[in-house]
């Protein structure tokens, strides 16, 4: 197969790694750098940089440049990171003139872009190149938006059908997605399904080698859950006021001595007892071998839940929802038991009290995990578009050097 050059665009740098679009954004652009130039764009927020830590992979294939703006700068400053004025803000349309003369020097075969918002940007910047404009859909946003009862999701619906109307090919997380769309795009519109994965080497039953330290640095007693993410965005705050409240207080009924692991920014600022918070940590796999069970009772969102992959290749048994399980082919009670979240408690006390039912949820949960949604795998639809795409190959072009992880200084 020929080499191609690849741009992605994408609202944020994919490394360091520390959250589910991120990862995905990484594990894409892993995938495609093993065969083809690839350079990723992105707006470049001094803030949010400085602040920023997480997973600095070994492995990485491709270019990094960030594009820097004194509107984002400003912008940056005067809103607030959950302001609803961050939807315009991501538009990003003052990064076209540097993306513009970016993308004219790349020359790229296929521009793959991360989220809708950032489409209009890609198809003026990319006018008059030879390239495929491929658009990622990390979730159905004007769904996400519905089921947390967002006022304008009528309004995003629209503008996100149009956003995939003018892309050449989309990618949905799930076959539930690939539906939600697919009555409302135009018929030239190459619509696939590439579902979310998970690093099945990195997130592995072998990690519970490190538990034990674990329990001991937070003072962990069995049996202990867990659930990870950013906790203070508004998808996973409403699963932590569940568990908190109803949860894990039903199991210290049955187990007084059990713990609830939080992982993740944005913790509650008071819990009870029992109840540990780790903030950011450095070890994602190590502290979630650490638990005996996982319980996420998802109540919102769109997509797939990259953590719920995470609990099955680490081989924890999955207590989830129906929501929490859309696109993931869980079957209740084999693989997962996935219940409404008023039941999360009493499924969640269940699987404690049942040795049997652990063991084939972990070992099930592990199987599903590394025979369908590694990343090689799942992304496999990726390669497939950049192998369709006709034109000249980079072996073809005059080689442009691509800066590392450099801001475009305006």
């Amino acid at each position: 197969m020929s080499s191609k050059r690849i741009a992605v665009l994408s609202p944020r740098d994919p490394v360091p790694v520390y959250t589910g679009l991120l990862e995905r954004t990484y594990q894409t652009c892993r995938v495609l750098g093993n065969e083809h130039t690839v350079n990723v764009y992105f707006p470049y927020e001094k803030q949010r940089k400085r602040s920023e830590s997480g997973r600095v992979p070994d492995d990485q294939p491709f270019a990094r440049t960030g594009l820097e703006s004194r509107a984002i700068d400003a912008l940056e400053r005067l809103i607030p990171e959950y302001s609803a004025l961050k939807g315009l803000y991501h538009l990003h349309p003052w990064l076209y003139p540097s993306l513009r003369e970016h993308l004219r020097a790349f020359d790229p075969d296929v521009v793959l872009v991360e989220f809708p918002y950032l489409v209009p940007l890609a198809k003026l910047a990319s006018r008059g190149l030879d390239c495929r404009v491929v658009l990622s859909e990390h979730n159905v946003e004007y769904k996400f938006a519905q089921r947390l009862d967002i006022p304008l999701w009528r309004a995003l619906r629209r503008f996100e059908i149009a956003a995939c109307n003018r892309a050449d090919a989309v990618f949905a997380v799930s076959e539930a997605d690939r539906d939600e769309l697919a009555p409302r795009l135009d018929d030239g519109v190459d619509l696939r399904v590439a579902p979310n994965g998970v690093d099945v080497d990195r997130y592995s039953p072998e990690r519970a080698d490190a538990a034990e330290s674990i329990r001991e640095r937070y003072g962990l007693s069995a049996p202990v859950l867990v659930f990870h993410g950013n906790l203070g965005n508004a998808q996973n705050a409403e699963v932590v006021d569940l568990l908190v409240e109803e949860v894990f207080p039903a199991v210290r009924d049955e187990f007084a001595d059990a713990s609830l692991l939080l992982i993740g920014a944005g913790p509650p600022e008071s819990t009870p007892d029992g109840v540990v918070c780790t903030g950011v940590i450095d070890d994602l796999p190590a502290h979630v071998a650490a638990a005996d069970v996982a319980v996420a009772p998802m109540l919102s969102g769109s997509g797939t839940n990259l953590k719920i992959l995470e609990y099955l290749a680490t081989g924890l048994p999955v207590v989830t929802t129906p929501i929490g399980a859309e696109g993931l082919s869980l079957t209740h009670g084999e693989t997962a038991l996935v219940a409404d979240h008023r039941d999360a408690a009493a499924e969640t006390v269940r699987v404690l009290r049942d040795d049997a039912l652990r063991e084939r949820l972990s070992s099930n949960g592990r199987d599903l995990a590394v025979s369908a949604f590694s990343w090689t795998s799942t992304l496999t639809p990726y390669r497939e578009v950049v192998r369709e795409q006709t034109g000249s190959t980079t072996a073809e072009r005059t080689e442009t050097p691509i800066p590392q992880s450099t801001p475009d200084k305006r």
